[in-house]
């Protein structure tokens, strides 16, 4: 590596710990070296979108649609997935394992755990929706429902907020995955936007050793992967296992795969899950019933048309304009110092997936517990206003929360860093009761300093498959929410997706009467013309696309997106040291090797970013940009 400094930097500015930092990871991680990869690279269609998206509301409009437009990257890609030999070898193993009796099995990391995480639930709810139309099944159903488990490394309490460097380790993914189960006639879907996440790969290897059956889904080409990433060669060329390569592109926002490869894996994975669920509850009740009741197996084409109509609905100009309200809501609020708190109720997972990513992906503030309360309230914040929060955990999840109870001989034995076998990070099951996303997080929401405050009730048309609840019911809920909405928010936000406001499940009716019933209230309606599934797989992907688009919409325009790159992303891993400093190399003409340097010493030497040390405010800038600032001045 070049010993030479900067452009207009003297030899004094010279920092040796950050040399050495730099020169390690550069001789001696080189698997972390990603450049490479399709996912992340920048796309050419949002190669300005900073630039576009500023100013007033038809830039604003204009800016929605640029990243819409790479959402339409996908449908090709999808089609021809969803035709695949591997595709329907995927469907066939779920319906065949779980017929069985078998176990099944979604890992993943960061958005993909997430999403792992959403496909139990959705596996869960469809099964629990048949146990309710069929009475005579209802055990079978319920038995059914509990073969699915969703594994998101670091464990539940990373749906909060992610855990650092725990994705490094194959050997985690390894502990997790024998700690919730696997063995002969199981099947693991091993989910990695990039191909290259270490803690998956260790879930994928361990159900291989297990016997079970394996599929790999990721984002890259499969060639790409293995004349690169060694440990993804190793993988794929695995005789036993089956690979899904959904690679579609550059992500609109450079590297951040929490939007398109996401959303592939969800339609895809998704479809397999639905018509394996449907296939499943035909065999058990007989075709005719079930198909009655709506459980009714489709034919791949369908689920790609069904996608195609998905983003029709999305692209029309009601939608959009109803995207650029909700953007200009959630901006006006941050602007002004305030905070958003998302109610939801059988989306709540959805919107957690959404408001938690942001915090890595543009260096907000994290998702705060009970204990933290001296610490910096997180911009946006998902709760339940129904219910308390032990009973909202378990109504998301539709299962207890499982936390990771390691201790330091755990992260010995699997070959942890010494921080984490010196101070166990704290993942236990009781560490997610803290962070309160159910009605109690309204009060802590009020008490917690911002200057306004915005509620937005999230209704989504929920599946018809379940039976309708009471009026009494509906009606006490509404009030409930009503009474507590009014005292906390400044201004109440009803964003509705479905096509009729009328129907579907009860928060969902309660949330549109709420808003509806407010004074300082506003209804964002966005048509959709999805068709119901017993997994709501249409309505999952809606809501993650509405979410995805404007919460990034928001923070281009608030600055924290250079052209199409997340400048303000924190290297709390090392794929994300790598992303890092090919950010600062491309920004500042730097090559690689001074980039690296000059990132390490804003990481371990803050005061040379003077913005950055300057101010306790949740809204400093990230080691990428104050690096990328301190360079240009």
């Amino acid at each position: 590596m070049s010993g030479a400094s900067p452009s207009g930097r003297s030899p004094s500015d010279h920092s040796p710990d950050a040399r050495a930092a730099a020169r390690n990871f550069i001789e001696n991680e080189q698997q972390f070296h990603l450049g490479m990869l399709i996912t992340e690279q920048s796309h050419p269609k949002t190669r300005n979108l900073s630039d576009v998206i500023s100013g007033d509301r038809e830039a604003l409009v204009a800016g929605v649609s640029q990243l819409q437009s790479v959402d339409r990257d996908l449908p090709p890609v999808a089609a021809a997935a969803l035709a695949s030999p591997q595709w329907r070898s995927l469907r066939d193993a779920m319906l065949v394992v779980s017929a069985a009796g078998g176990r099944l099995r979604f890992s993943g990391c960061g958005s993909t755990g997430r999403l792992a995480v959403i496909l139990e639930s959705m596996w869960r709810r469809g099964w629990l929706a048949a146990a309710a139309r069929f009475p005579d099944f209802a055990r079978e159903c319920r038995s059914q429902a509990d073969l699915a488990a969703g594994i998101i490394t670091g464990g539940d309490r990373a749906l909060v907020k992610s855990v650092e460097s725990f994705e490094d380790y194959q050997s985690f993914g390894a502990r997790q995955l024998r700690d919730v189960g696997i063995g002969p006639g199981d099947l693991c879907v091993a989910i990695s936007e990039g191909g290259e996440t270490s803690s998956v790969i260790g879930t994928a290897w361990e159900a291989l050793h297990s016997k079970a059956r394996v599929f790999f889904v990721y984002n890259n080409p499969t060639d790409l992967l293995c004349a690169h990433i060694e440990r993804s060669r190793e993988l794929i060329e695995h005789p036993e296992l089956t690979c899904l390569d959904l690679c579609t592109g550059p992500m609109a926002l450079s590297g951040s795969t929490r939007m398109q490869a996401t959303t592939i894996e969800m339609l895809v994975v998704g479809a397999a899950l639905d018509d394996a669920l449907c296939s499943g509850v035909a065999s058990l009740v007989g075709t005719a019933r079930a198909e009655a009741a709506g459980f009714t197996p489709w034919l791949p084409e369908r689920y790609a048309a069904g996608f195609e109509r998905l983003l029709g609905d999305l692209e029309l100009p009601q939608a959009r304009s109803a995207l650029a309200s909700l953007v200009e809501v959630e901006e006006d609020c941050y602007r002004a110092g305030g905070l958003v708190t998302y109610l939801a109720d059988t989306y709540l997972l959805d919107v957690f997936a959404d408001t938690s990513e942001r915090t890595p992906t543009f260096n907000l503030p994290p998702m705060r517990a009970l204990h933290e309360a001296h610490e910096t309230p997180s911009w946006a914040f998902p709760l339940d206003p129904l219910r308390n929060t032990r009973e909202a955990w378990f109504a998301m999840l539709l299962r207890e929360p499982r936390g990771l109870s390691w201790g330091p001989e755990d992260y010995r034995e699997l070959g942890g860093p010494a921080r984490f076998i010196a101070e166990p990070p704290p993942l236990a099951t009781e560490e997610l009761y803290s962070y309160p996303v159910g009605r109690e997080g309204l009060a802590v929401r009020r008490s917690s300093g911002a200057r306004r405050s915005v509620g937005v009730l999230v209704s989504v048309e929920s599946s018809q498959l379940l039976p309708a609840p009471e009026t009494k019911t509906e009606s006490r809920a509404a009030e409930k929410v009503t009474g507590a909405a009014t005292e906390v928010f400044d201004q109440v936000i009803g964003l509705h997706l479905g096509a009729d406001s009328g129907t579907g499940h009860r928060s969902d009716q309660t949330t549109d009467r709420t808003a509806d019933s407010l004074a300082d209230s506003r209804q964002l309606n966005i048509a959709l013309t999805c068709e119901h599934r017993p997994t709501d797989l249409f309505f999952h992907l809606a809501l993650k696309l509405v979410m995805n688009t404007s919460s990034t919409a928001c923070m281009a325009r608030m600055g924290r997106i250079y052209g199409n790159y997340m400048v303000q992303v924190d290297p709390t891993n090392k794929k994300l040291v790598d992303r890092s400093t090919r950010i600062i190399a491309g920004r500042t003409g730097l090559s690689y090797d001074e980039a690296c340097y000059e990132l390490f010493r804003t990481m371990l030497h803050p005061e040379l970013g003077a913005s950055r040390a300057s101010s306790a405010s949740s809204r400093d800038l990230s080691s990428v940009a104050a690096t990328i600032q301190r360079l240009s001045r």
